[in-house]
């Protein structure tokens, strides 16, 4: 019973509601029909020019806003366009490396050869040669004679490393184990030791040594062993 009776108030109320409103449309159509039938004066057009009018400003005022919040976007889209080449403009240099490059000339290249790193001081050296790279040598035990016979008249071979190098192969042919038959087949290889005989005795009482010399530098260093050994 109390939810019919609710509806059915509002019912009432809604219908009350409309009738005002028709009621009020009516009276308003009456009034502009009784000044439009004796003044000659268009009503509806000068309600509409005072809706207009009132209507113009606050439509300048929004579209005012409109333009200056148009303007704000374009120059944000221009800051952040900018700051966008700047971003790529600063990646190149984010490396700290960049900043420590530094050049080096030499005065004398063919003396030396110089390379400046990251660490390196800036400033004018000078480079002073306190010694000399001298190559190797290596000396042999005292020989009587230059035809003195290493291995009784038998050939044998000279195994010769040279620095990380592998080891290359010297013949001594039969009849040439000498001194003298040892320093021509070193020299007869061709590498990058040289041998000499060298009478280091007097005429009267000689005393030969087999001379070896290698090139310049610590990767320059050899060795040498025989087979049969010694």
């Amino acid at each position: 019973m109390a939810t019919t009776a609710a509806t059915s108030s509002t019912s009432t109320a809604t219908a009350d509601a409309q009738a005002a409103a028709a009621a009020k449309r009516a009276s308003a159509q009456k009034i502009i029909t009784s000044l439009s039938a004796g003044s000659g004066v268009d009503v509806a057009a000068l309600a509409q020019g005072l809706v207009d009018a009132e209507r113009a400003p606050q439509e300048n005022v929004i579209n005012s806003k409109i333009t200056k919040n148009e303007a704000r976007v374009s120059g944000y889209s221009a800051v952040k366009f900018m700051l966008s080449n700047v971003k790529d403009a600063l990646t190149g240099l984010k490396d700290a490396n960049s900043f420590n490059a530094s050049s080096v000339s030499n005065s004398n290249t063919s003396a030396l050869s110089v390379t400046a790193g990251t660490a390196a001081d800036l400033g004018s050296h000078a480079v002073a040669i306190t010694s000399l790279a001298s190559a190797q040598r290596n000396i042999s035990t005292n020989f009587a004679s230059s035809s003195d016979a290493l291995n009784a008249g038998s050939g044998f071979t000279l195994d010769l490393t040279i620095g990380s190098d592998a080891a290359a192969t010297i013949t001594v042919e039969d009849g040439y184990d000498t001194p003298q038959g040892l320093v021509n087949a070193i020299n007869t290889a061709d590498l990058a030791v040289t041998a000499r005989l060298v009478n280091t005795g007097s005429s009267a009482s000689p005393s030969y040594k087999v001379v070896l010399t290698g090139a310049t530098g610590a990767d320059e260093s050899f060795s040498l062993s025989s087979t049969p050994a010694g």
